[in-house]
């Protein structure tokens, strides 16, 4: 199962649109990342994404 969401995901990143996507939004494309890389990426950046989040101040509408 995890192996086949891997290759799909391999899959999708490597996808023109999916690419030009990220380029325009600014979102990393992580398609060339091993798991284990990626593990550690996101352990470092999910703390610092929280700490962003959690200074914003919420507003209606």
């Amino acid at each position: 199962m995890v192996a086949r969401l891997a290759a799909a995901t391999r899959a999708a990143l490597a996808d023109p649109e999916v690419k030009a996507l990220f380029d325009t939004t600014g979102t990393i494309n992580w398609g060339g990342v091993d798991g284990p890389a990626l593990g550690l990426a996101l352990e470092a950046e999910i703390p610092r994404m929280r700490q962003l989040i959690g200074r914003m101040e919420a507003r209606p509408g």
